[in-house]
């Protein structure tokens, strides 16, 4: 507002009273006064707590030899473990975890 404004109608004037003097609506000078506020955001969802939990020596091992040595494949690990299949690919990954050929019997 303009400096005669203010004087004119003081500085605490109402919505109505300053929409008066400068001959706008009530509307156009709450929405300029007051924004609606946005939407807040959605909350987050809540993390699996099988992904916090950090990885044992004793999952470590289970994995080792379901995957190495019975020859399982990551997803059935992962139902073992009851971890993501992508959270034991990454583990099968970061420790090399390679499966052992099986010799055919003849």
């Amino acid at each position: 507002m303009s400096v005669p404004v203010i004087k004119a109608i003081g500085p605490r004037a109402t919505p109505a009273q300053i929409a008066k003097a400068l001959g706008r609506c009530e509307a156009d000078v709450r929405a300029i006064m007051f924004p609606e506020r946005e939407e807040p955001a959605p909350p987050l969802a809540a993390p699996n707590p099988a992904a916090l939990r950090s990885w044992t020596d004793t999952d470590m091992s289970i994995l080792r030899l379901m995957y190495c040595e019975a020859g399982a494949t990551a997803d059935a690990c992962a139902h073992a473990l009851n971890r993501t299949p992508a959270a034991t690919k990454t583990q099968i990954r970061k420790q090399g975890l390679q499966r052992t050929p099986r010799s055919v019997a003849a």
